[in-house]
């Protein structure tokens, strides 16, 4: 498994075909394949797991492997809702598997080094959201709130 001193990435791909891209993409770091969700165990020897979602994937599994260790999804269903979806699980990023080689090794590379991997178009919208969320609050908030009276 892992070396003395280098970083090592698990991937719980359960028909290889991410794990596959990833190799071709050369990451630079060793990367073990497991075909189910990596245990307790799995998990004390690495730096990053990476998931592949498929539409079958259960979200409450790869919650629970979010909270064990930085996990980066990688999907396989093209569906933009999933990419928060898996902000608010608390993955350590999302990619689509249709990303280049290059991107792909870029994004997974800086997780690696505590960057998190999401797209600019995926935070802005998760920023817009939370903005739009604060503004109607406070309106609320102001519109609720009685005027103090003035006394003469």
């Amino acid at each position: 498994m892992a070396l003395r001193g280098q970083r090592t990435i698990v991937v719980w791909d359960r028909t290889g075909k991410v794990f596959t891209a990833l190799r071709r993409a050369a990451m630079g770091v060793p990367l073990w394949r497991v075909t189910e969700r990596p245990t307790g165990s799995d998990l004390e020897q690495v730096d990053l797991a990476i998931a592949t979602l498929y539409p079958t994937t259960d979200w409450r599994t790869i919650a629970g492997l979010c909270r064990q260790v930085p996990t980066v999804i990688i999907s396989a269903t093209g569906d933009r809702r999933d990419a928060l979806r898996a902000l608010s699980v608390g993955a350590f990023g999302y990619l689509d598997r249709g990303l280049s080689a290059r991107a792909m090794r870029r994004a997974i590379r800086g997780a690696l080094r505590g960057e998190p991997a999401y797209s600019r178009a995926v935070l802005g919208e998760r920023i817009r959201a939370e903005i739009s969320t604060s503004a109607s609050r406070a309106t609320r908030v102001l519109a609720s709130r009685p005027r103090p009276r003035r006394s003469t």
